[in-house]
């Protein structure tokens, strides 16, 4: 009770010292808070964009096909997307066919990807469906070729196409419009050109994506291609958490991974957005380290001149028998308290500024990187982690640094300390 009442005297001699003090240390961990909260809004909001908006957070290929595009590449596994939708893990799969050709209308033609997705299973991986801004989607397929059932549909679907809205405006097509598909066969032994019509229009918010790529139905496009049905250039799939994916000692991974095929994950199909986000971790560790640093000089300043303050009290103090120990436990407690305030005042204002751009988030418009695209606002994370190990951090620093001149202190010589009054 003592050292509590010595402590709390002693910290509000100087009011403006320990503000300065306190106002140090609870910015420092505002800041570690709200870096926390954002950067890990910012890591999943990344990872999401490019993985659930189209990619899908894992994808099997024949080897070798994303380095090579090479069309002959193809998934001959029976039943595969049977096997990965009944897999525990697995949230949904859909199949795909990637081919490169040109879109011509009666104004322009330009190159671009050919892909040929199910109607169905698309939608449980990607946001494909969702990004149709005018038309339609896709119809359900005429023929499902993934389990061999027919389907029927008033509609047929032989002819429809999705197009991005920048490729339509290149194009100068709208809905309703007809424009030709030309692209090889996948043997590379003759040349297709086929006539489609322009149902949906797309927008994923993505230059690239909205500007070269189309999709049609996969059936019509394993037709093109000259492939047969249960034949794929690509598998996607999600799993129940997306976090999942990143762990590559899963064995689903070694399941569906032979000498003809391997199964990835985002981190090893897109390296450059996994290292982007590595290295946002490794910002944040180091931008607290050089938070951590500033806080210990403050307060070893500022602890330096209140004991310089209260040389001549400290050498009565010792004059008639307060111990050296007694001292040093008495700085550490102003420390202590110190740290504690600022804590508190850190923790709360932290916690405000996160709640607050969680629901609001922070909106970067239509910011791209690495194939992620960031079109909705960034919305920060508020877990109890920023509020115990940040916090406790910041205490156990503070006591570190605040040993030396708290040892000074009970260093000092009566003799020595009594010449001196302020």
């Amino acid at each position: 009770m003592l050292l509590l009442k010595l402590a709390t005297r002693n910290i509000f001699r100087n009011v403006s010292r320990t503000v300065l003090t306190v106002f140090l240390i609870s910015t420092s961990l505002i800041a570690l808070v709200f870096m926390d909260g954002f950067a890990t809004a910012m890591a999943s909001a990344m990872s999401k964009s490019a993985t659930r908006l189209f990619p899908g957070d894992s994808q099997i290929h024949q080897r070798n096909f994303l380095e090579e595009y090479n069309q002959t590449k193809v998934i001959q596994v029976p039943n595969i997307i049977a096997d990965l939708q009944a897999e525990e893990l697995i949230q949904s799969a859909t199949p795909r066919t990637l081919s490169s050709g040109t879109i011509s209308s009666s104004s322009n033609m330009i190159a671009a990807q050919i892909i040929g997705v199910h109607s169905l299973f698309e939608p449980t991986v990607s946001k494909l469906k969702l990004t149709v801004i005018e038309g339609d989607y896709l119809s359900e397929e005429l023929s499902d070729n993934t389990t061999g059932n027919k389907k029927t549909n008033k509609h047929s679907n032989k002819s429809e196409i999705l197009i991005g809205q920048k490729m339509a405006e290149r194009l100068e097509v709208g809905l309703g419009d007809r424009i030709v598909i030309s692209m090889p066969q996948a043997d590379g032994k003759d040349f297709v050109q086929e006539l489609f019509k322009v149902t949906g229009i797309f927008s994923f918010k993505s230059k690239q994506m909205d500007s070269a790529m189309v999709f049609i139905h996969i059936n019509r496009a394993q037709q093109m291609l000259g492939l047969n049905n249960n034949t794929y250039h690509e598998i996607a799939f999600n799993f129940k958490n997306n976090t999942d994916a990143t762990n590559l000692e899963l064995p689903i991974f070694a399941k569906y991974s032979n000498r003809q095929i391997i199964a990835q994950s985002w981190t090893q199909i897109m390296p450059e957005l996994a290292s982007i986000l590595e290295l946002m971790t490794v910002s944040i560790v180091a931008i607290g380290f050089l938070l951590f640093i500033l806080v210990g000089l403050g307060v070893v300043n500022a602890l330096f001149m209140s004991i310089f303050e209260r040389t001549y009290e400290f050498g009565v103090c010792r004059s008639i028998g307060t111990s050296a120990r007694f001292i040093f436990v008495q700085i550490m407690a102003e420390a202590l308290m110190i740290a504690m305030i600022s804590a508190v005042i850190g923790c709360f204002v932290g916690w405000c500024l996160n709640y607050y751009f969680s629901i609001y988030g922070i909106d970067y418009g239509q910011l791209e990187m690495s194939g992620a695209t960031l079109s909705e606002p960034i919305k920060t994370q508020v877990n109890l982690s920023q509020f115990t190990i940040y916090p406790l951090q910041m205490i156990l620093l503070t006591l570190l640094v605040c040993i030396y001149p708290a040892w000074s202190a009970a260093k000092i010589q009566p003799a020595q300390a009594l010449r001196k009054s302020l």
